[in-house]
């Protein structure tokens, strides 16, 4: 196992999941020391707790070991299939599906996008009783 290879990883998925290494170490229950040991130390971890921290993260072993690749909708040749679908699912969707879309992923991605800013930008158009039926980001969960 390459140590530096394995951080690498960490560091990698947990941006791409929106958290720190020690964040993922800690609430994963794998100790929050763990990426830092590894970096400064070379320390091996037991597989118990790269399992904790993958199942934490969302992937494979494998995955943050660098035995497999995690699977990516956009490769070196494009857009997978699986891409594909997804983006021709959400061309054949109605606008207010799409916009419902547009929001549910601005607050899984923790943007604060508001949705009056959006209508005002033209992007929106679902009436005040639809817009209550959504989940809403954080910092717009009222409307005016």
């Amino acid at each position: 196992m390459d140590i530096l290879t394995v951080v690498e990883n960490i560091q990698r998925i947990c941006k791409d999941r929106g958290t720190t290494p020690t964040a993922a170490c800690k609430e994963s229950g794998a100790g929050k020391d763990l990426v830092t040991n590894m970096k400064k130390k070379g320390t091996q971890p037991s597989i118990e707790r790269m399992r904790l921290l993958a199942q934490y993260l969302g992937v494979t072993t494998g995955t943050l070991l660098g035995e497999e690749k995690q699977p990516t909708l956009i490769g070196e040749d494009g857009l997978s299939t699986e891409a594909k679908e997804i983006a021709f699912a959400f061309e054949r969707a109605t606008k207010k599906e799409q916009n419902t879309v547009r929001l549910i992923l601005s607050d899984y991605l923790q943007e604060s996008v508001r949705p009056q800013t959006i209508a005002a930008r033209g992007q929106l158009e679902l009436s005040r009783e639809d817009l209550r039926q959504v989940t809403l980001p954080r910092e717009s969960a009222e409307l005016p």
